[in-house]
């Protein structure tokens, strides 16, 4: 049940005490028919990454989707799920239709490939699932400061209030760079796609998206809630995310593709391929987008993505629609070829079933599905971890997943930047390269680095 105080707080100790005070109230009731309760503040507006920022505690969790509807800065666990994929069902979902609340989501995400999940990614697990024991949320234009207790933490929460501080007037810092490093470089870059290349054209292999990983080594530690503020400015029409388990690890990044959004039954997913770079003048920034229109090599890349989503679905859904033509998605550094798909979920269908079926799509692995995940095992040199990956929130009734592209991963000093190309006949090595540098255009533009090409 959502416990709301309609009085809106105006300050920061006015908004915790009334937190406690609602907290003792809600420690006298029973747990038993509902395993977590949700008590809710109206807050004046704040800035939520400022907030963020400011916070010692860990983990700390950040979501706002496309059409900035929601977003949600939160931090330390009321609850946590970590678990394999296998058990996605009985750890993960299955306990969320026992909460009454429809306001109460878990964030989180899975890995890429369960089978190629190395050291840098040991933090994060296969898949991990918060409920962040103090929330603040923007939903639409209200604002509310949220704590999620359960019969575990309840104490744990009301004594957490004292730590919780106002938001620092901060300045944007980054360090000096120290080091960079492709992988792979741009010499084995071009043989793999050569290699690749030779698997396409002689067997049935269709379609791979190749990844390349770049690390930049900076003089100190860089703050994660810092550089997606950064990265938000650049990327309002996408999804945002950061999720850093710890002070030494974060995952973040501005994502445009949709995996899917459930809503009771109705469901919707993104079949999103081809790039071409904007234009420095909008002359020439038309003719780019009419050339990845009129390119049969785009066109094919996309029509693999659509047709096999599309496949997926169909086994999935009662009822499905795909808009009629292709569209042109423009982002701040890219157009893209992308139409959407809508359809009726059958009655016995789950999120299980539709992660399964759906990820990873062939956006970011490839056609055949595990043809191609054996190849990106082979030639990357490189885990992915949770790049690539579904991330998002899970909530009773509803249920957002995009696919984590446009992302960087930060150990300390270094932050592993992420980007792939999809490859099908026609590819050639130098021009993939500069896609995906035109991909990580806004996490490069963060960090104050020029492209290498």
């Amino acid at each position: 049940m959502l416990v709301t105080s309609f009085r809106m707080a105006k300050t920061w100790e006015e908004a915790k005490v009334r937190m406690m005070v609602d907290l003792k109230s809600a420690l006298t009731d029973s747990f038993v028919a509902n395993p977590v309760k949700r008590i809710a503040v109206p807050f004046e507006p704040q800035n939520l990454l400022r907030w963020l920022s400011s916070q010692t505690m860990f983990p700390k969790i950040y979501w706002s989707d496309e059409e900035n509807a929601l977003t949600v800065a939160g931090i330390g666990a009321a609850d946590t799920k970590e678990c394999s994929y296998n058990q996605l069902a009985h750890e993960v979902f299955k306990p969320l239709s026992r909460i009454q609340s429809r306001d109460i989501f878990y964030y989180g995400g899975m890995c890429f490939d369960p089978k190629n999940i190395r050291d840098e990614w040991s933090g994060f697990g296969e898949s991990r699932f918060v409920l962040p024991m103090y929330e603040i949320v923007k939903k639409n234009k209200d604002y509310y400061f949220c704590c999620n207790i359960t019969s575990h933490n309840a104490q744990k929460a009301f004594e957490g209030l004292s730590n919780i501080q106002a938001p620092a007037q901060q300045s944007f810092h980054l360090p000096a760079l120290n080091h960079r490093l492709d992988s792979p470089d741009q010499t084995n870059w071009g043989k793999s796609l050569e290699e690749l290349l030779a698997a396409i054209n002689g067997g049935s292999l269709k379609k791979l998206v190749l990844a390349r990983k770049i690390a930049f080594t900076f003089r100190d530690t860089l703050n994660a809630c810092d550089l997606l503020a950064e990265l938000e400015q650049l990327s309002p029409a996408s999804s945002r995310f950061l999720f850093q388990f710890s002070k030494e690890q974060a995952f973040f990044g501005a994502s445009p593709e949709r995996l899917y959004h459930r809503e009771g039954r109705r469901i919707k997913s993104d079949a999103l391929a081809g790039t071409r770079h904007r234009g420095q003048t909008q002359t020439e920034d038309e003719f780019l987008k009419n050339e990845l229109m009129a390119s049969s090599k785009d066109r094919r890349e996309h029509d693999y993505v659509v047709a096999e989503i599309t496949r997926k679905l169909k086994g999935l859904c009662d009822s499905l629609q795909l808009d009629e033509a292709i569209k042109i998605l423009t982002l701040n550094h890219s157009h893209h070829l992308y139409q959407g798909i809508e359809g009726e979920l059958k009655d016995n269908v789950t999120d299980v079933d539709i992660l399964a079926g759906l990820h990873p799509t062939p956006a970011v692995g490839g056609v055949p599905t595990e043809e191609a995940l054996q190849w990106i095992r082979k030639l990357e040199p490189f885990s992915r971890g949770w790049f690539a990956g579904p991330v998002g929130c899970i909530g009773k009734d509803k249920v957002d997943f995009i696919v984590a592209i446009r992302s960087a991963l930060i150990l300390n000093n270094t932050i592993h930047v992420y980007a792939g190309a999809g490859i099908v006949p026609g590819s050639e090595a130098k021009a993939e390269w500069q896609e995906i540098d035109y991909k990580i255009q806004n996490l490069l533009k963060v960090l104050k680095i020029g492209v290498q090409s």
